[in-house]
């Protein structure tokens, strides 16, 4: 009835690793009624015959939060049993505030995760969408966000709650189309891969090595993850097999299995989504100038998990910072989930005299680069500092230093 936000996975992704298919939502489009779901401590909740498509054979759930309680949550629950530690999930939503309300709040998805049923011990902090704010009534809105399970998490509960500013009124959301699917068992970042033109008449090319360091055959996809755009849907090559303890090389990688052209400036980043837990790649990206250079000058770009990345509020500093007449310098994030975030990029001279904040915004899966950092106070070296402060943010910044001349590239990794 309704699209499901998928990134074409191939089949082997829906399985734990026992081979046993994770279970299933039940009644996620709430076609006849809410059966499968219960309602949380004071919350109702009722059929509805407003469907999110217009479908006139479905329907919604409408949920009321009732509690009496400022800044509080309540809403519909559900239990999964099947999950799989440090795996990615992704989960969609739609949601409708009705309008003509007086209390105020938003309606969101959160997810809490357990190595027990769902009635025993959380195995990690739960996790929660941006959902949709009630000054925004009688307009359907597709809430989606992407999420790492923590390492022992076994069963997880899927909340579609109403959160509550203040007052002691009733508040009102509907929920339809409910999908949440595991995206791939391991994901992990090369946070840079180019294949394009770049300053002082640079060429980039990108070579990705992927090993498998398990027992067992590993199977695994790579996906194209394009500079500055929300790549909650990215594009996807072919699943490749590799057995236990072996490597394969991808030469020119965003040429050769994505397809792309020079001419349109492909920058961005590769994500490797696979059946193995502990993937290991590393791309080289590198200068290769024109008939008679005297070769390549290249740099390594190393992949991170995204269960290792720079957690919310944590701060890390990038060194090495310099511009002048023989060196710039760069600083690119990656985004390793499926929800917005806006990373904190603070400068400093080499005495730790601040130059100010700048912002990165990045859509879901997005990286960006921040080309010359030090430009507007040049001469300068000194170095970044990096953070984010929005809730449940997984992100990896880096920092790039090129020889003005031949563009020959050191990549600088945060601490």
């Amino acid at each position: 009835m309704h699209r499901l936000l998928t990134v074409g996975m191939c089949l082997f992704f829906c399985y734990a690793a026992n081979g046993v298919l994770a279970q299933s939502l039940t009644n996620p489009t709430f076609d006849t009624d809410v059966s499968g779901w219960s309602a949380a401590w004071e919350c109702t909740v009722a059929w509805d015959a407003l469907d999110a498509d217009a479908d006139p054979g479905s329907g919604s759930a409408l949920v009321t939060n009732q509690r009496d309680t400022a800044n509080d949550s309540t809403g519909l629950r559900q239990c999964l049993e099947g999950l799989i530690g440090d795996a990615t999930y992704r989960f969609s939503t739609d949601i409708l505030v009705p309008a003509g309300q007086a209390e105020t709040g938003h309606a969101h998805v959160l997810v809490q995760w357990y190595d027990d049923y769902c009635s025993g011990n959380q195995s990690g902090d739960p996790v929660s969408s941006l959902g949709i704010e009630t000054s925004t009534p009688g307009v359907w809105y597709t809430d989606r966000g992407t999420f790492v399970a923590p390492a022992d998490t076994q069963f997880a509960r899927i909340r579609l709650s109403i959160w509550k500013d203040a007052g002691t009124g009733t508040l009102d959301s509907h929920f339809d189309d409910v999908s949440f699917s595991l995206a791939a068992h391991h994901l992990s970042f090369v946070p840079a891969a180019g294949y394009a033109h770049g300053d002082a008449g640079s060429f980039w090319v990108t070579d990705l090595d992927v090993n498998n360091p398990n027992d067992e055959t590993m199977t695994y996809e790579l996906w194209w993850l394009p500079r500055g755009e929300d790549n909650y849907e990215p594009a996807t090559s072919e699943p490749f097999i590799l057995e236990a303890g072996r490597s394969r090389r991808h030469e020119n990688v965003l040429g050769e299995v994505f397809g792309l052209d020079p001419n349109d400036a492909p920058f961005g980043a590769i994500a490797i989504a696979s059946d193995g837990a502990g993937a290991l790649a590393m791309a080289r990206v590198f200068n290769q100038p024109g008939a008679g250079g005297a070769g390549t000058f290249g740099q390594s770009m190393p992949s991170l998990p995204a269960e290792a990345m720079i957690p919310q509020s944590e701060k890390q500093r990038i060194l090495f910072m310099s511009e002048d007449d023989d060196l710039r310098a760069n600083i690119g994030c990656q985004n390793g989930t499926g929800n917005y975030l806006q990373v904190m990029i603070e400068s400093f001279d080499a005495s730790g005299r601040s130059y100010g904040l700048q912002t990165m915004d990045l859509p879901p899966f997005s990286n960006n680069q921040i080309n010359r950092i030090f430009r507007d106070w040049a001469p300068m070296s000194g170095y970044v500092d990096v953070w984010s402060d929005y809730f449940g943010a997984a992100f990896y910044c880096y920092g790039s230093v090129l020889d003005n001349i031949s563009s020959d590239p050191t990549t600088v990794l945060p601490q």
